[in-house]
């Protein structure tokens, strides 16, 4: 390679490592502004009048984690490494998948509780739906802006690691930051 090659290929390097920075911060400040938004809009409990700093960090941690997750993705189906689930996570429970349960328990306690046992049922059943809906929203909030940024490399993806990228996004939504939510407001 002679030296103006490799200058050519440095400065190449250099644009392509400057477009992916820009795009990096680009996504994280989008992101974080779409779920700050989301959150102050839909919060289940008291809606805050305005995100706390602190939050407000987490949400960009979030913003960069959902980035970082993509490119594993992406990564994981250049090299054809296999995708392995770990967790098959419910969303948001129906109203039949409740019930069931509700049936499974019923079976297990006396019949002069059932009457109390049902009726508490339905009101934690109602509560958590309003909590599993809220993490469900960030969740496509997550998957909004991803599609919005990378729409072209999200559709090569093949089915396993499409399910892969979903997976990750809600875990993240799922887990640290609904944590990290209700922290601190």
């Amino acid at each position: 390679m002679t030296g103006k090659e490799f200058l050519k290929l440095l400065d190449e390097f250099t644009e392509r490592l400057k477009e992916y920075i820009e795009t990096r911060e680009r996504f994280v400040e989008k992101l974080t502004n779409e779920l700050c938004a989301y959150i102050k809009e839909h919060y289940p409990r008291k809606k805050p009048v305005q995100i706390p700093d602190k939050l407000k960090s987490e949400t960009k941690w979030c913003a960069i984690f959902a980035f970082e997750s993509f490119e594993h993705v992406m990564k994981y189906q250049s090299k054809n490494k296999p995708y392995q689930p770990r967790h098959n996570f419910s969303i948001v429970t129906s109203k039949e998948e409740s019930e069931k349960e509700l049936q499974e328990f019923l079976r297990q306690i006396p019949e002069k509780h059932h009457e109390y046992a049902t009726r508490m049922h339905w009101e934690d059943y109602e509560e958590e739906r309003v909590h599993q809906l809220f993490r469900k929203g960030l969740h496509d909030k997550i998957k909004e802006v991803l599609v919005e940024f990378f729409q072209e490399e999200i559709l090569e993806l093949k089915g396993d690691y499409l399910r892969l990228l979903d997976k990750n996004t809600y875990l993240l939504a799922l887990d640290p930051f609904i944590d990290k939510i209700y922290k601190h407001l």
